[in-house]
């Protein structure tokens, strides 16, 4: 084990530590599994079932999916951290007080933000517990209504947290529904997945494929010389600072282009970076 993990935080702060070389794709795996329940509410067989296709996919097949659930329909940092090779992943059970609350939304964040609050899940939960007794479903205030716990034990506890460890802290980036709902039934811990990040590390994120081809798509539809070259500037340095730019690259300026001028835009990119 590295020794910047041996000295994290995370693995300070565990219950018990389950597995400290947690392959990224299964972290990716357990985030779409549990967009697929929320979404579908397939009983256990059945999202097993669709799981076993997802994870015979091939490596690019599987990132465009969990690049549509994190980028497109989420809008969430799970992709990025997935995908990032600075990451490495632990598996532990955390007590829920030793994670910190991150953003939600507005009116909630003013919330957990207070002094009483302090970003502590266990408290909020506490919060809620005691708000929704007080106020009739017709009186709850619209940003808390989602915060109502209508899912089993047995459900959320099959769930796992993402988390990542900053300045000593273990901070929530997915899960914090769940999380906050365990809290209102009483649990006081919880199975998540940490990122933790290597020190000094120069590795470089991969980048929705999406990004590429809508910056081809705009290329191409547009006549102004200069917006152009300001795409073809942004694409070049996307491309320098990913691990994947310059296959999509190839495939959506090159290989897939119906355009000549826009395949030898695409060349231009690669040659501008040596490619």
């Amino acid at each position: 084990m590295d020794q910047y993990i041996l000295n994290s935080a995370t693995l300070k702060k565990a219950i018990n530590v389950i597995d400290t070389n947690v392959d990224p794709r299964k972290v990716g795996e357990e985030y779409i599994r549990a967009e697929l329940h929320r979404l579908f509410r397939w009983h256990k067989g059945r999202l097993d079932t669709e799981m076993e296709r997802i994870k015979g996919l091939s490596t690019s097949s599987f990132y465009r999916i969990l690049e549509a659930f994190s980028f497109t329909y989420r809008l969430n940092g799970v992709f990025y951290r997935v995908g990032h090779k600075k990451f490495s992943w632990v598996e532990v059970i955390l007590p829920i007080d030793q994670i910190v609350l991150t953003g939600i939304k507005p009116r909630v964040d003013e919330i957990i933000q207070t002094e009483r609050i302090g970003r502590r899940p266990l408290l909020f939960a506490q919060y809620l517990r005691e708000y929704f007794e007080h106020h009739n479903e017709g009186d709850i205030d619209p940003d808390l209504v989602e915060f109502i716990v209508d899912e089993s034990l047995e459900d959320l506890e099959s769930e796992i947290i993402l988390a990542q460890e900053k300045n000593g802290e273990v901070r929530i980036f997915d899960g914090s529904h769940r999380l906050l709902a365990l809290g209102q039934k009483g649990v006081e811990s919880v199975r998540c997945y940490v990122a933790i990040e290597t020190p000094e590390s120069e590795a470089l994120p991969m980048r929705g494929a999406a990004v590429f081809l809508h910056l081809r798509q705009l290329f191409e539809r547009t006549d102004d010389a200069e917006m152009r070259d300001h795409i073809i500037a942004v694409t070049s340095q996307l491309v320098k600072t990913s691990t994947n730019g310059v296959k999509e690259v190839q495939t959506y300026w090159i290989d897939y282009a119906t355009e000549g001028f826009v395949a030898d835009a695409g060349r231009k990119i690669l040659d501008r970076l040596g490619v």
